[in-house]
């Protein structure tokens, strides 16, 4: 069956996040799709594979590549834009894998960006991948908190040396409203002019101020100006929508992801 072309800045963006998986993960070719493992962690999000560009997504191909999940002791996992791949959803799901992500895509340029005005009792800052441990730590925990975890979650030496790797040339932020750390949010070096914002969260008791949409901002305007000539997100939800909407971001495509079901054979690998 033959597709539409892939829109270039679509295929960009999708090789982009290759190039990040490649820097972070170990990473083999499996001629239809590269897979990409975290050697420290079994969790299902930090374990992937990708179609490679234009390849069709082949029964016995993607049989191999689960077959090469569970003898890692991980669960079969396809994360990638929608629109880069388009047979193969369908191909997946024939196989027994389940939609377990469908998020909004969303781009802005320096034209696009809209600078909001800043809450009198917040203030952000930027912080380099050699920031001191404490700051660092502070914002691994409220990400950990913001996104629904543990509020006394500790990280350890290893977690902060994985997140200044993770960071590159890049940055953490921090917002604080009236002195206190409340959002977070961390992008790494910009890539052949791309970057993606990713873990931007503010604490349950204090959303709806305007912390995120003015940390948003912030942090685009800082990767426009370390190199980027456009930077990206994902929404996880309406609200989160909202905000990026409001800081001049508008969506471009769709980033899925795909696990093997509970009743298939490869399901007992990998937590969850």
């Amino acid at each position: 069956m033959n597709h539409p072309p892939t829109d270039p800045l679509i295929t960009r963006i999708q090789q982009s996040l290759r190039a990040t998986a490649q820097a972070h993960f170990r990473a083999w070719d499996e001629g239809v799709a590269t897979v990409y493992l975290n050697p420290h962690d079994v969790a299902p999000h930090q374990n992937y594979a990708i179609p490679n560009d234009a390849a069709p997504a082949d029964p016995a191909a993607l049989a191999r590549i689960a077959d090469a999940f569970q003898g890692r002791y991980r669960r079969p996992r396809f994360e990638f834009i929608r629109e880069a791949a388009p047979q193969w959803p369908a191909a997946l799901e024939a196989l027994g894998y389940a939609e377990t992500l469908c998020a909004p895509l969303l781009i802005c340029n320096a034209a696009m960006l809209s600078q909001p005005a800043l809450p009198a009792a917040l203030t952000l800052c930027g912080h380099p991948a050699d920031a001191d441990d404490a700051t660092l730590r502070t914002v691994l925990q409220i990400n950990e908190q913001g996104f629904g975890g543990a509020a006394d979650a500790a990280f350890s030496d290893d977690d902060l040396e994985r997140c200044r790797l993770l960071l590159g040339a890049g940055r953490a932020w921090l917002a604080c409203w009236a002195g206190r750390p409340v959002a977070c949010g961390m992008f790494s070096e910009p890539r052949d002019g791309l970057c993606e914002l990713a873990g931007i969260t503010t604490l349950p008791g204090y959303r709806g101020r305007g912390i995120a949409t003015a940390l948003t901002a912030a942090m685009a305007c800082d990767a426009l100006h370390l190199g980027a000539d456009l930077v990206f997100l994902t929404a996880d939800d309406a609200a989160a929508m909202r905000i990026y909407q409001r800081v001049g971001f508008a969506q471009r495509a769709t980033l899925v992801s795909y696990v093997i079901s509970a009743d298939q054979p490869w399901a007992a690998w990998g937590g969850g």
